[in-house]
């Protein structure tokens, strides 16, 4: 590296650095009580006298913990009450997440992806296919998920650390794997666990136990 290189980087640094206190300023719409960590990144597409065309939305009590990325570049991000984004996370763009729900560490979850349907041009150059991911009410994403653009996962479900989710998942469902698939049901008839293929009975999830450490306090 060249003093020239190490000037640019320097410069780009400070850039960087400047549109995110901008962007925390100005383009996000915040409620009482969140918090954002300080290193992570917002990627809002606006200029300093020019609002985004998408925004990210708190509701009270979320938390975007460290060295998550929230970009809103094609599609809004709207993160319920009381819900968290955990360490390392990425989001892309249009997301609806409910309330109390909580994402683990290093998920990436994405309502945006690549066209490729012409094979003489770069994928970049070719636009973005959309399709809102929607999580509902108390949905835990365990670790390392991967949800992909149109999937809805219904309220009080739980989606399996490393889970590739592609396709929507029902309310009060247990699923995992590549790609998920629901292993258990909740019965409300006897407030227990059911799994789809066996048929065994299991005791119900007890969130305070079941749920990492620093995530309980989300599901109440």
């Amino acid at each position: 590296m060249n003093v020239h290189q190490l000037a640019r980087d320097s410069l780009k640094g400070l850039r960087d650095c400047f549109l995110q206190m901008w962007a925390r300023l100005y383009h996000i719409r915040r409620s009482r009580g969140d918090s954002i960590a300080l290193d992570a990144r917002l990627d809002v597409r606006a200029g300093l006298f020019r609002a985004a065309r998408h925004t990210i939305i708190l509701a009270e009590g979320a938390e975007i913990e460290s060295r998550c990325v929230l970009n809103v570049y094609n599609g809004e991000i709207r993160i319920g009450k009381g819900s968290g984004v955990g360490i390392g996370s990425i989001l892309i763009g249009p997301i609806e997440i409910g309330s109390g729900a909580a994402v683990a560490q290093d998920c990436f979850i994405s309502g945006a992806n690549h066209r490729y349907d012409d094979v003489d041009r770069t994928i970049p150059s070719q636009g973005m296919k959309l399709a809102k991911v929607v999580i509902g009410d108390r949905v835990w994403i365990g670790a390392r998920c991967v949800i992909l653009p149109g999937v809805e996962i219904g309220s009080n479900s739980v989606v399996g650390a490393g889970s590739v989710v592609t396709r929507s998942i029902p309310a009060r469902c247990v699923a995992v794997g590549n790609p998920a698939r629901i292993v258990k049901r909740y019965d409300a008839a006897t407030a227990l666990w059911q799994r789809s293929q066996q048929g065994g009975v299991h005791s119900a999830l007890n969130p305070r136990i079941a749920f990492p450490v620093g995530m309980s306090h989300w599901f109440g």
